[in-house]
């Protein structure tokens, strides 16, 4: 679900506007991002128990920094979801810059996680793959969709391919939740 929304993140301000403190939809649609860093962190703690074994240093370097960046995403939202705007637009602004930077970090840290989910084959291949061109075909795509004048839904360059790679591995996890792959052994 965290994918999901995420991917769709930039169409907030094609379709609602809320670009400014002032407006009236900055609040909910922060409040939603905060929602989206809990849901993804739960995702990724969710992938990490499921393949710690497997994906090694690398794997678990990613998930490090994808947590990191997550953690600035929600820590950068909370001012613009419970602060007024009056008197405090610098410090909601400084937590935007905060949620965006924690974007750009999780972006690196799943390049990581997906090298390492690849090499490992350990879970959906799309998904590593997803992980891993995200950011930087995004940001490419970014460049080239504001360039031909579409610069409000630019950002769906950069967010859906991720969005995509998480919805992909949590249909994953979701579908070998309680299978026998997961379950201890009772033999001993």
């Amino acid at each position: 679900m965290g994918g999901a929304l995420w991917a769709l993140t930039p169409l907030r301000e094609t379709l609602f506007g809320g670009r400014a403190p002032e407006h009236p939809v900055f609040r909910p649609y922060n409040f939603v991002l905060v929602v989206i860093a809990v849901l993804l962190i739960v995702g990724l703690l969710a992938l990490r128990n499921r393949y710690k074994g497997r994906y090694g240093r690398l794997g678990a370097a990613g998930v490090i920094v994808i947590f990191v960046g997550y953690a600035m995403i929600f820590f950068g939202s909370i001012p613009a979801v419970l602060l007024s705007s009056d008197g405090l637009r610098g410090l909601i602004l400084a937590g935007q810059d905060l949620g965006f930077l924690g974007a750009l970090v999780s972006g690196v840290g799943a390049i990581l996680l997906g090298i390492a989910l690849w090499r490992a084959r350990a879970a959906s291949r799309l998904g590593a793959l997803l992980l891993i061109i995200a950011l930087p075909v995004g940001f490419v795509g970014v460049v080239l969709v504001a360039a031909i004048g579409l610069v409000d839904i630019a950002g769906l360059a950069l967010t859906v391919p991720y969005g995509g790679a998480w919805v992909i591995l949590g249909s994953q996890l979701w579908s070998l939740r309680g299978t026998a792959a997961e379950q201890p052994s009772r033999v001993r």
